[in-house]
């Protein structure tokens, strides 16, 4: 498994001669291997490497602190937010040291990209042995143990194959290389018109080449799924799966609690005075994190452009007066608009007119959501999300009784209406359906 992840490494070491036999086995098995002495780490930002090996001790008169500081600003010098996913083998044989050094680095989140996995190894007992054969079988027993890391290593090495598999099928299309240049743009150039849709005229002001990786992207995604015989024990344990807290409170996936592996009843007397508060904030967390999830999965809020009107446009009303701003909205809610004209007339380019629903985003309450938003003719489907720059969790509402058309040059003015996001392709169906289903209902009247 490791041996497919790993493309290249970084050994860091003041000892050449103690890892002279570790390079060898590495590019022994056809993996770029850079070697740094500790002095040269952080000179520069660092390329990608899928492996770094160093020693936990760097400096053996300095104490476990200061080693794990020194390390922590070579890493903030040499390895940007960009490095991409990688592995850190620390040379130790306590797992105590390890676990200290894992909690440290977790404080410089966001500075740069923090490994995937961190695991101890003992260099000793290699070179007691005299060689590192047993390098990667090692390396696997220990990731056996992180089913996380586990899992996103096959995943990476799935989206590789997956991704190569796309480009040799497109390119295979077009065999002669002499014509290969113009062929390839043609074909692209289909795939990605084939996204949203776009009409011919429309082309020249938007970003075509962003849904032509997005196609490839589709095709890849297949290629991924397509692969049999993929392993994993990522849900082995299911009656164990759940979200801890850092006060050790557990909710399981069968929506039960436990306080360090013992479970909670809440029907006993004391649950209210020992255990609520702490499950609400256990609750809360779990929230911001699907929040977090939702947004970035329902929501496309790069690439914009105010002039560019697409279907699944999300506009904030900016103004009282604005056409489609729903009449007594909930304090605090920001009111907003969607695109809804359909993708088969906007393809046609037969819409000379947007088509609009009115909706607003306001702060998530479960009280909210069952006593005000409830009605049919309300889309409230979508929460909880993050929306803007308040970390506060949300909802997003939509109003089926506002629902019209307006010029789409009104559109173009951000003072009225500012484009703020887009729906992605699934919601934005979602959406259309069940709009298109509550402006179609018929009823029927009927004598009792």
């Amino acid at each position: 498994m490791i041996e497919n992840f790993i493309e290249s490494t970084l050994v860091i070491d003041e000892k050449p001669n103690e890892v002279e036999k570790l390079i060898a086995l590495l590019e022994k098995k056809d993996i770029l291997v850079k070697y740094l002495t500790p002095d040269k780490l952080g000179k520069n930002k660092l390329k990608n490497r899928k492996i770094i090996f160093l020693d936990l001790f760097l400096d053996d008169s300095k104490s476990l602190t200061d080693n794990i500081s020194f390390i922590r600003s070579k890493f903030n010098k040499s390895i940007g937010r960009d490095f991409g996913s990688y592995g850190l083998v620390l040379w130790t044989n306590h797992e105590d040291k390890t676990q200290v050094f894992r909690e440290k680095i977790q404080k410089d989140s966001g500075n740069y990209s923090l490994p995937l996995f961190i695991i101890g190894l003992s260099k000793q007992d290699y070179l007691r042995k005299g060689d590192f054969t047993t390098l990667f079988v090692d390396l696997n027993n220990k990731l056996k143990k992180d089913v996380a890391a586990n899992f996103f290593i096959t995943w990476s090495t799935l989206v590789t194959i997956g991704r190569d598999k796309s480009i040799e099928q497109i390119y295979s299309l077009i065999g002669n290389y002499r014509l290969r240049n113009d062929n390839l743009k043609y074909v692209l150039f289909q795939l990605a018109k084939n996204i949203t849709g776009i009409p011919i005229d429309q082309i020249e002001e938007y970003s075509l080449h962003i849904d032509a990786f997005r196609a490839l992207n589709d095709m890849m995604n297949y290629q991924i799924t397509a692969i049999p015989n993929i392993e994993s024990n990522l849900f082995d344990s299911i009656d164990d799966l759940g979200f801890v807290s850092e006060k050790g409170y557990k909710k399981t996936v069968n929506e039960g609690y436990k306080l360090h592996d013992n479970l909670i009843d809440p029907k006993d007397k004391d649950f209210n005075k020992m255990h609520s508060k702490k499950i609400g904030e256990l609750n809360k967390e779990i929230s911001s994190v699907f929040a977090s999830l939702n947004s970035r999965y329902l929501f496309d809020a790069e690439y914009l452009d105010q002039d560019k009107i697409i279907p699944g446009n999300i506009y904030e009303i900016k103004k009282k007066g604005c056409l489609f701003r729903i009449k007594n909205l909930p304090v605090g809610s920001t009111p907003i608009i969607i695109e809804m004209t359909p993708p088969c007339d906007f393809s046609q380019n037969r819409s000379l007119y947007s088509k609009i629903l009115s909706g607003f985003i306001v702060e998530h309450s479960e009280n909210k959501l069952k006593k005000s938003f409830s009605k049919s003719h309300y889309y409230n489907e979508i929460h909880p999300i993050k929306f803007g720059d308040d970390n506060k969790i949300k909802i997003m509402v939509f109003d089926f009784n506002y629902f019209g058309v307006i010029d789409q040059s009104v559109l173009r003015k951000p003072r009225s209406y500012k484009l703020i996001s887009r729906a992605k392709e699934k919601l934005f169906a979602d959406i259309l359906q069940k709009v298109s289903s509550h402006n179609s209902r018929l009823g029927v009247s009927i004598i009792h």
